[in-house]
């Protein structure tokens, strides 16, 4: 059964701000202006969970002369000079004439530690500048029929299919589904869209299954491409994810809700020509990792298309 407010936690969860329902907020207040970049879509969601070069570019996010580049969740961009040991509050009158922000409800995040930044380091660029607070669309963001409750199942003796490769489904997880049908130039195809459901084979032209997480320890371990520890050390910079539930759980983000403590996971479907396989021997891991490495278009690589939530 879909859960309005646990789904709300989950995602404040993710994006590092209050989340809330847009629909309910302007009914209470209607005169209140809510700017685009903190309308919370599959968009800005895909940014702020997979933070990467999104566009593709591979030049360095340094510049001459200290300039710094800053980003928003609309695809503006701008490179800013920033004298050492600025702060991010001392900058903010310069970002919001630079992004036409219309109120101090903004925030900055760095790629690298994907929350929120005080001291200005070049190094750790880009930055992101977002709402405080997001807002979200229930009836465009979140898909409840393609909702799944894997809480109490065991695929023991059963082998899924996805993409040509073998699916092990996120037992012991509730998926909530996230509205992606018809959001890509490409078509639906990558989903399996035609197909039931429940099925063991694979559809043509689906992309396999992956589970990423989002915990800050995870940004270091199953996100490498950004930071500084993990396998990306070794493997390469980019986004990496997993086809075992496992590796993903070893990295998910935990938050509260009624008292109880939840751990969150997004799952993906991964493009097969963009991706890298790093074997588990290699890893050291219970599972496989999966790299889209550094220069790839990740809309067109990685694509989030439901949370998956497990009580603790």
């Amino acid at each position: 059964m879909f859960d309005q407010n646990l789904c709300l936690e989950a995602l404040s969860a993710l994006v590092g701000a209050p989340v809330k329902l847009y629909g309910q907020y302007k009914s209470c207040h209607p005169d209140c202006t809510i700017a685009d970049h903190q309308m919370l879509d599959i968009k800005t969601l895909h940014k702020f969970t997979l933070l990467s070069n999104e566009d593709g570019e591979t030049a360095p996010f340094r510049y001459s002369n200290d300039a710094v580049c800053f980003r928003d969740f609309c695809g503006r961009k701008q490179n800013i000079q920033v004298p050492e040991e600025t702060t991010a509050e001392q900058l903010m009158p310069q970002l919001k004439a630079t992004f036409h922000l219309p109120s101090d409800d903004v925030q900055v995040l760095s790629s690298k530690t994907k929350c929120q930044v005080y001291n200005i380091n070049p190094t750790d660029g880009p930055y992101y500048i977002v709402g405080k607070e997001m807002f979200v669309d229930e009836s465009q963001f979140f898909d409840p029929p393609y909702d799944y409750d894997l809480t109490n199942i065991n695929d023991n003796g059963k082998t899924f299919y996805r993409g040509g490769e073998e699916y092990r489904r996120p037992c012991g997880w509730y998926r909530y589904a996230v509205k992606v049908l018809g959001k890509y130039e490409d078509g639906d195809r990558w989903l399996g869209v035609g197909e039931p459901q429940y099925r063991l084979n694979s559809a043509s032209g689906e992309w396999p299954v992956s589970y990423h997480g989002t915990s800050e320890q995870g940004l270091g371990g199953i996100l490498p491409g950004e930071y500084r520890p993990g396998p990306g050390a070794v493997h390469g910079r980019g986004v990496y994810s997993s086809p075992d539930i496992r590796v993903g759980t070893n990295y998910a983000k935990s938050f509260s809700h009624n008292g109880k403590t939840y751990k969150i996971v997004l799952q993906n479907r991964v493009n097969p020509e963009t991706r890298k396989i790093i074997p588990a021997s290699q890893t050291n891991d219970v599972g496989d990792y999966w790299l889209i490495p550094e220069g790839n278009i990740m809309r067109n690589s990685i694509r989030p298309y439901g949370l998956l939530l497990s009580e603790v």
